[in-house]
This record gives C-alpha cells, structure tokens and sequence, in this order.
C-alpha cells in the first residue's frame, strides 16, 4: 500500500506553521503598537529614568558630590523639561 497523503492534511500542516515574513511583520507590529501606546510610552520612560538615575548617581560618587545638591539639580532639569517638552500646547510630531 503506497502512503499518500490528503488534501486537508496538507492544507492543516501548512496553514498551522506561519512564514518567517509573518513573525518578522507581526514582532514590528508589536513594538509599533507599543512604543505608540500610552503604557508604552510610560513603560519606556520609567526605564529610561531608572538608567538616567544610576548614571547621576555614578558622576555624582566620581566628583564626590552630595546626593541631595545633585537630586536637587535633576529635580529641576526634571520639571523644565516636562514644561518645556511633553507637555506643549500644540501637539509635536517630532
């Protein structure tokens, strides 16, 4: 008896494995859809902060600065661009 296979079983295999092209569009599509959402956004600026936060602290321990003088100035340039840069009165499309 020869082996052959159906046509639905052909098609299901197929249909249940997805092109490489499909994951790279669906990845893109996903950090697309992250990077555009507001959670998103939020999410990428704590991490940023955070990253931001241990490299002061690094130049401040290097120049033998006090934490509080140096959390005072990031405080500051903090606030100025919060006013200056997200929070505009025309929306930005840069």
């Amino acid at each position: 008896m020869s082996e052959t296979t159906t046509s639905l079983e052909t098609t299901t295999s197929i249909e249940m494995t997805p092109s490489p092209k499909i994951i790279q569009n669906n990845k893109k599509m996903m950090l697309y859809l992250f990077f555009t959402s507001k959670m998103g956004r939020i999410l990428l600026f704590l991490f940023i902060f955070y990253i931001v936060i241990k490299i002061i602290n690094y130049i401040l321990d290097f120049f033998n600065i006090g934490k509080e003088l140096g959390y005072i100035y990031f405080i500051w340039f903090s606030i100025l661009f919060l006013f200056f840069t997200i929070l505009p009165l025309k929306k930005s499309f840069l």
